[in-house]
């Protein structure tokens, strides 16, 4: 509003709609576009280049032509589970998101990256894909649960909603974390905080991911700036799950 601009929110179909967002831009519906999903098809990203159409991708790779915004979330990864193993956590599970999102590989890799420096070895077949949905987590860690006589010492989960899965099975069968079991999250998402156990995460700057976006969008429309690639310090947040 302080800005005379409108906002318009849109849901795209990827492979089908197309069209619709060029038009918008060559029909001057549009002046920019906020962009926020799994993945920015790479047909997109080639006609946005091409015609110089002003775009922030929130989530999304850095590639050429098209600005992003994201949060550190390989280095939150691996400084909470450098912590875990800083607590003499040795058996992890990883629950990790979409194979296609940005943030979900950079946090598995975060993960990899601190058991590297910890010299720690690991298996893929302890990574269980649950795409960041709560009761998928919740049904793979039950089974994990009925299939493997020992627990591990620490499931890091690539989102909240995943952890809190996590925790809810965990409570069935009757583990106490954290004294058994640690479990931790990523994005700070509201009831992460008021759950029981509060779960450990790191915050996904949800705000200031929104103002940062907008302003570069701004200086973007009215020729005060070019393609960048922002990427916001985030924190953690310890809580009871650690």
């Amino acid at each position: 509003r302080r800005s005379n601009f409108s906002l318009l929110v849109r849901l795209f179909v990827p492979g089908k709609e197309e069209e619709m967002i060029y038009n918008s831009f060559r029909n001057h519906e549009i002046d920019g576009m906020l962009y926020y999903g799994v993945s920015l098809p790479k047909a997109w990203t080639e006609v946005f280049q091409r015609e110089n159409f002003k775009v922030v991708c929130l989530g999304a790779s850095p590639q050429p032509g098209v600005s992003t915004i994201n949060i550190d979330n390989r280095e939150m990864s691996r400084m909470l589970t450098a912590k875990l193993l800083k607590a003499g956590c040795r058996r992890f599970l990883f629950f990790a998101g979409f194979a296609e999102s940005f943030p979900a590989r950079e946090r598995y890799e975060g993960f990899l990256e601190a058991l590297r420096e910890h010299r720690l070895p690991w298996r893929e077949s302890s990574v269980i894909e649950a795409n960041f949905d709560e009761a998928t987590a919740y049904r793979c860690m039950l089974r994990h649960c009925h299939d493997n006589a020992e627990l591990p010492d620490a499931v890091v989960c690539a989102n909240d909603s995943m952890a809190l899965g996590v925790l809810r099975a965990l409570k069935e069968r009757g583990v106490k974390i954290p004294a058994q079991v640690r479990v931790t999250g990523g994005d700070n998402i509201a009831v992460s905080a008021y759950c029981s156990p509060s779960l450990t995460t790191f915050d996904n700057m949800t705000e200031t991911m929104g103002v940062e976006s907008f302003r570069m969008l701004n200086r973007m429309i009215n020729g005060q700036d070019g393609v960048r690639h922002v990427v916001l310090k985030s924190k953690i947040l310890k809580r009871e799950s650690t």
